[in-house]
């Protein structure tokens, strides 16, 4: 089933379990990139229910301390392949950042 949305188009999906694995992947790429000033990393929407139907695009909520200091570091991700939007996608108040990985 094709759905769009002014941003992205996307088709939900039947449950697919390695959606987990290609979580926990992603967890372990990018746990490094935060040092000292993660706080927590988890799968979040509809990839992490087990049995739903869902977009295959896999959520991940990082948790930091400091979040000035991953905009200093967005090289870092840019590095590893991640595609930094800046605060374009999220939060009414553009109080977020908002990495995407690069799909090249």
């Amino acid at each position: 089933m094709i759905k769009t949305n002014k941003q992205r188009p996307y088709e939900l999906q039947e449950y697919n379990p390695e959606w987990k694995q290609m979580f926990n992947d992603s967890k372990d790429k990018i746990t490094p990139l935060f040092g000292d000033n993660l706080i927590s990393i988890e799968h979040i929407g509809s990839t992490s229910m087990e049995g739903m139907f869902a977009k295959p695009s896999i959520d991940i909520l990082v948790a930091v301390k400091d979040l000035d200091k991953v905009t200093e570091n967005l090289q870092l991700f840019v590095e590893a392949g991640y595609n930094p939007r800046g605060r374009d996608y999220v939060g009414e108040k553009g109080d977020d950042e908002y990495i995407t990985e690069d799909d090249n």
